[in-house]
């Protein structure tokens, strides 16, 4: 799928990542690099539906993946994302939040 090959194969071998908004866009590419060095994943966003299908890739590449459903403008959510993501691997390494701000909001409500 990717080949990178100035990176070794097990760089991120026992390592954690949530990426938030990784079941699209550049942030699924993002959690499939890291799961191709080894990397066992969460994946979070708002829509189940953008998930499931990135999970099945990720987990092709022999790693585990998290799905975890919420709003990063959220703080609740966000602390299920990451709490689901330590508890289930046991740790967290790595946050990449690439989740998409394409909403319309007043800037001092964001």
């Amino acid at each position: 799928m990717f080949v990178v090959p100035y990176f070794a194969p097990n760089l991120l071998n026992d390592r954690v990542a949530l990426i938030t908004g990784g079941g699209t866009g550049i942030c699924r590419g993002i959690a499939l690099m890291f799961a191709s060095f080894g990397c066992q994943i969460a994946i979070a966003s708002r829509s189940r539906d953008h998930l499931e299908p990135t999970v099945k890739d990720i987990e092709r590449l022999g790693v585990r993946c998290l799905a975890v459903t919420g709003d990063v403008r959220r703080p609740d959510d966000v602390a299920a994302m990451v709490g689901g993501t330590a508890d289930t691997f046991g740790r967290l390494d790595i946050v990449v939040n690439g989740a998409a701000g394409n909403f319309v909001c007043a800037a001092d409500a964001m």
